[in-house]
């Protein structure tokens, strides 16, 4: 029938299984909610970072960038400089904020955002000094928007401590 000194260590055996598995399963179904959808405005960094690795452990996925927006019409091989001029002056970047705004919001909403990152570039017209705008117009829609500051280029001007702090910070926003 056993020892008394044996059901002491089933007993504690289970309770420290039951503790892991509780724990383990705690933690799966955290990984299990959907992730927040994330729309990427302006360029990324290009160099090593730790902005996606960051935002993939705290399961937000970038659902679209909106450098990659199709906005030209279609091209006329008949007519090839004149339908590059078009496409380059169509381009959304170029002329009043009023036009970025227009794809931004309408990206937020085809791509169902829970929230957006702007990149920031220091020394971009395009990044700098829209992003007010930008912030408020998209707060209008109830998506919260990350301006993180930084250099595209050169890593040795954006702190990634500052950057991983903020982005923490952000994605505590998306989640209350």
């Amino acid at each position: 029938a056993g020892t008394r000194e044996a059901v002491i260590l089933y007993n504690q055996m289970y309770k420290e299984l039951k503790k892991y598995l509780d724990k383990e399963e705690k933690e799966k179904s955290g990984k299990n909610k959907s992730p927040k959808r994330i729309l990427w405005l302006h360029l990324k960094p290009y160099y090593k970072n730790e902005i996606f690795d960051t935002l993939e452990r705290e399961n937000c996925r970038v659902v679209f960038e909106e450098i990659n927006y199709i906005h030209w019409p279609k091209l006329d091989c008949k007519r090839p400089f004149e339908s590059l001029a078009k496409k380059m002056l169509s381009h959304f970047l170029a002329g009043s904020i009023d036009n970025r705004i227009n794809v931004i919001l309408k990206a937020a909403r085809d791509y169902k955002v829970d929230g957006a990152i702007l990149f920031s570039h220091w020394g971009c017209r395009q990044s700098n000094g829209g992003a007010r705008i930008i912030k408020d117009s998209l707060n209008k829609l109830n998506i919260p928007t990350l301006v993180l500051d930084g250099d595209c280029v050169d890593q040795n001007n954006s702190s990634q401590g500052q950057v991983k702090t903020r982005l923490q910070g952000f994605v505590e926003i998306l989640n209350s």
